[in-house]
């Protein structure tokens, strides 16, 4: 019997992501950078760099620590449009 070769589950791997990206707000500095239009479309806005400000402690938003939970779910709900079209145009191949 040949061994069978390990491999990460792919859903394992999404939650570990989420998991670091929720770590990562944790640590990695809240702040804007200043905008300024493009030259050539003005309805388009490109950031200047150098001009990071970080946000003042009464505007960081922190994530309570379940928020990777809930997370998920509302992702779901928030892109039912598109995960219904996929659904529609894999029943019709």
């Amino acid at each position: 019997m040949p061994e069978r070769k390990w491999s990460i589950d792919s859903l394992v791997l999404i939650f570990t992501f989420i998991l670091f990206a929720q770590a990562l707000s944790y640590v990695v500095p809240q702040g804007e950078f200043e905008r300024q239009p493009y030259p050539h479309d003005p309805e388009r806005h490109m950031v200047v760099a150098g001009t990071f400000e970080p946000v003042a402690g009464d505007d960081r938003v922190t994530l309570p620590p379940w928020q990777f939970l809930l997370s998920i779910s509302s992702g779901f709900a928030d892109a039912q449009d598109v995960i219904f079209l996929i659904f529609l145009v894999g029943g019709v191949i």
